[in-house]
């Protein structure tokens, strides 16, 4: 399961997108990323530093002190590869053909494939082999002016599960989360705020949690966070209060994550293989040390994962 963390507020986001990385690594991973919307200066405009690695996330936050990003605007990534190599260019996050919309994501885009022929007929170039990628893309092919609408627009065309975490640089003062068939949360602090997939990335920053339901969209500004379906119909969430610290969450999340590797591994979940021929994790067990890595569970198998393992409450969702 990839990890994602989003941060908008007064704070630097660099330093909270690095610390949150490490409390997900728990999930497993392969390789790691963060865009940050630099501040611009006098005369410039604002510009998002990518960073990237294709190993742990040490390696990654090695590269960011090295040279830090400053920005009130970020997102970051780890990465458990279903398409494409674990590679410094599959690692999120991706982007549009004019490096204006960066996007993290964790599920699986069913219909991928066919949306990239779309994409790639209209013009658009891509980079990396991952499903992702159509994401930044299918938002630019929709952009008129309005990142909000055209999220929406383009989160209507795909199938399959995902949780995403984007911003633009057109609109330097919106974080934008939304969610259908895996979890993700947003967090509310004192004059800042966070997306994640799971709690346990954000706690030792807030205790305030907003769970957002399926289908639903958050638009993070600093005035406040506006939650809405894809048709725009603002929607009341669920606010919960988290009464765990730290440490219990980690415990807790790490029991849980070796369950559901456990699980992974011995139960014949169906599966699609990157040729498209359904099969088992089961019966390809034989022939392949890692058969998750080379293919991608399809939405029935990862919303039936969930129903089986029990959603824990760090990774909420209703």
């Amino acid at each position: 399961m990839c990890g994602i963390i989003g941060y908008l507020g007064d704070r630097e986001a660099t330093p909270i997108l690095m610390e949150s990385l490490k409390r997900l690594e728990y999930r497993g991973y392969d390789s790691a990323g963060v865009a940050v919307l630099e501040l611009a200066k006098p005369g410039e405009e604002a510009h998002t530093s990518l960073t990237k690695s294709e190993k742990k996330v040490d390696t990654l936050i090695e590269k960011l002190q090295a040279n830090m990003p400053t920005g009130h605007l970020g997102i970051g990534h780890t990465r458990w590869a279903t398409h494409g190599k674990p590679t410094y260019v599959n690692a999120h996050p991706h982007t549009d053909c004019h490096g204006k919309i960066f996007v993290v994501h964790n599920g699986i885009i069913e219909n991928f494939a066919e949306l990239k022929a779309e994409l790639q007929a209209q013009g658009h170039e891509f980079t990396s082999d991952t499903d992702t990628e159509v994401v930044p893309h299918l938002i630019e092919a929709n952009y008129k002016g309005d990142f909000l609408a055209a999220v929406r627009a383009a989160l209507k065309r795909i199938h399959g599960a995902y949780a995403l975490a984007m911003f633009s640089t057109d609109d330097p003062e919106l974080l934008i989360g939304a969610r259908l068939n895996a979890p993700l949360v947003v967090g509310l602090g004192d004059h800042e705020y966070y997306i994640a997939s799971d709690i346990t990335a954000i706690i030792p920053y807030t205790k305030r949690v907003l769970v957002l339901g399926e289908g639903e969209v958050a638009a993070v500004t600093r005035l406040g966070v506006e939650v809405s379906s894809l048709d725009g119909i603002t929607v009341k969430p669920k606010l919960i209060q988290v009464d765990w610290d730290v440490s219990q969450a980690q415990k807790a999340a790490s029991r849980t994550s070796c369950s559901r590797r456990f699980t992974r591994h011995r139960r014949p979940w169906p599966t699609r293989c990157a040729a498209g021929s359904p099969t088992t994790a089961s019966s390809r067990s034989a022939s392949s040390t890692s058969p998750t890595r080379s293919c991608a569970v399809t939405r029935r198998s990862f919303s039936s994962a969930w129903g089986r393992l029990g959603t824990p409450p760090w990774s909420a969702s209703t």
